[in-house]
């Protein structure tokens, strides 16, 4: 029962880096497409971390922007050399990433910048989501301070940003622990849900 009036944004994101394949006998003839993403996870976990970092500065809310690296796979067989390799990482940024453009494009100056054929694509339809930044000082959000409901920020994203960034200001609100959602059992104590729905009828007959 927190009002979570700001969240991080998501991007899911591929990073592709491209060889030329040889008989592995004679790897100096051709062009590793696995050594050439080893040295972009390398950048990648440090100076791209760093720049992440000093573009969203430290939220008050949420702290800073994050990189995950999530998943790799190259090449074909080990007796020839890669011709292709795809890095998926898993980007959490704040809204002052936002405000400087979002995160994909950060990704991939940064990405071309270190290897000038390399390609950056989002992974699928649902691989980016915005940050959610309500104002705090909006009459519904005050509403629900008053009654209880004090301000968070959440690292994880819902569906309240969607709202959010079409105009209609959103929060998110309910009972329970986050510890509990998305989990093999998910399940809220009933004590809790009771309480929820008691603040929730408080807070309308408040309106």
């Amino acid at each position: 029962m927190q009002t979570v009036f700001k969240h991080k944004g998501s991007l899911w994101a591929d990073i592709e880096t491209f060889g030329v394949a040889v008989h592995g006998s004679r790897p100096e003839l051709g062009e590793n497409a696995i050594l050439k993403m080893a040295r972009l996870i390398k950048l990648l976990d440090g100076d791209f971390r760093q720049q992440l970092k000093d573009a969203s500065g430290q939220d008050e809310w949420l702290g800073q922007s994050t990189i995950s690296l999530g998943m790799i796979q190259g090449g074909a067989r080990p007796n020839i050399t890669a011709d292709h390799c795809c890095l998926t990482v898993d980007i959490r940024y704040t809204p002052g990433v936002a405000r400087l453009g979002g995160p994909m494009l950060l990704l991939e100056e940064f990405v071309k910048q270190h290897d000038a054929s390399a390609v950056v694509n989002p992974r699928g339809r649902e691989a980016a989501s915005p940050c959610l930044d309500t104002s705090a000082e909006d009459p519904f959000v005050q509403a629900l301070v008053r009654h209880g409901a004090t301000l968070t920020g959440a690292p994880w994203f819902c569906d309240a940003a969607y709202l959010a960034e079409v105009g209609v200001p959103a929060v998110a609100v309910g009972p329970g622990s986050i510890a509990q959602a998305h989990t093999k059992d998910e399940w809220i104590d009933l004590a809790e849900l009771e309480r929820g729905a008691k603040f929730w009828m408080d807070y309308l007959r408040g309106l």
